[in-house]
């Protein structure tokens, strides 16, 4: 366990490899894939169960057997959790409401709110990985758009040009350029490659996306 001397953030760090946890329970989560028995022939990423291996094999395939079904919405999904999830889309609820005086901003999933209770509370705690740098951040979607800053992977490519964008929102504000406000196929593509509900998913009222992490 190790504690940011200036944030007080608890991070739990894996005793055989870099990775490390917001959680005791992620820990001990992550811990099995060391003792895995399934291994994907696509990776060579190891699991605990079939069923995961399984889960895991569509983000090389692009299988996606969940589809939604509203009428005249195409949407479909690797994961049934990940199509229950796009469901509050279409029904409108907010279910989640945060209880932070003079707040009272509603969600559609509790993650969102977990997320934005952290823009009150100033708790980041998920740490860049890459040595030397020092930045935290409030979710991981945000800590996994920071770290294409190091890598360079801009994996949302504009269908219209040679363009190539490290988040789809970056994408879609370039997309204006050519005179269109809706996703590209590379955008879609891109989504379900990568297979993050969170990011395809957040729309701006729902985000945690309210400021940058620093």
């Amino acid at each position: 366990m190790r504690v940011d001397p200036v944030t007080g953030a608890v991070t739990y760090q894996c005793p055989r490899c870099p990775h490390s946890y917001a959680s005791y329970r992620s820990l001990v989560h992550h811990l099995v894939s060391h003792t895995a028995l399934h291994v994907c022939p696509h990776c060579q990423k190891s699991f605990a169960d079939l069923y995961k291996l399984n889960r895991h094999a569509r983000t090389h395939t692009g299988e996606q057997p969940h589809a939604c079904g509203e009428s005249g919405c195409t949407k479909r999904f690797r994961r049934a959790e990940d199509l229950r999830k796009h469901a509050l889309v279409h029904s409108g609820s907010k279910p989640f409401v945060c209880d932070w005086e003079g707040c009272g901003k509603a969600f559609r999933r509790i993650d969102f709110l977990r997320e934005h209770t952290r823009w009150h509370t100033g708790d980041k705690p998920y740490p860049c990985p890459f040595p030397g740098c020092d930045r935290r951040f409030v979710c991981t979607s945000h800590r996994r758009h920071h770290v294409r800053s190091h890598t360079g992977e801009r994996p949302y490519p504009c269908a219209t040009c040679l363009a190539a964008f490290a988040t789809r929102g970056t994408l879609k504000v370039h997309l204006r350029v050519h005179g269109s406000a809706d996703g590209s196929a590379g955008a879609a593509a891109a989504e379900a490659k990568e297979g993050e509900p969170d990011e395809a998913e957040n729309d701006s009222d729902d985000s945690a996306a309210e400021s940058t992490d620093r």
